[in-house]
């Protein structure tokens, strides 16, 4: 792991990847949401997002601002164990 970069897992798909933001120079900067996406997802996740499902989010927002159906599924968080069970 690089100076700066924080080793992570995306909330929507569970890969993991390196977050920079804490660093000051996240690949995610180049990324542009619209203010009713980042909304959206600051409602839905907690955390960083990886680059290709932020991705897909934006072009399926496009899709969908379009009047296009989805693409694909949206990928679904892994589960997590019941701590009580």
């Amino acid at each position: 792991m690089s100076a700066g970069l924080v080793d992570v897992n995306c909330p929507r798909c569970g890969g993991g990847f390196e977050c920079g933001f804490q660093a000051g120079h996240c690949a995610c900067f180049g990324i542009r949401l619209t203010e009713r996406l980042r909304v959206q997802l600051a409602e839905r996740y907690r955390g960083c997002l990886c680059l290709p499902c932020l991705r897909a989010l934006i072009e399926a927002d496009a899709r969908r601002v379009a009047g296009e159906p989805p693409a694909e599924p949206p990928a679904e968080p892994p589960a997590q164990a019941d701590p009580h069970g």
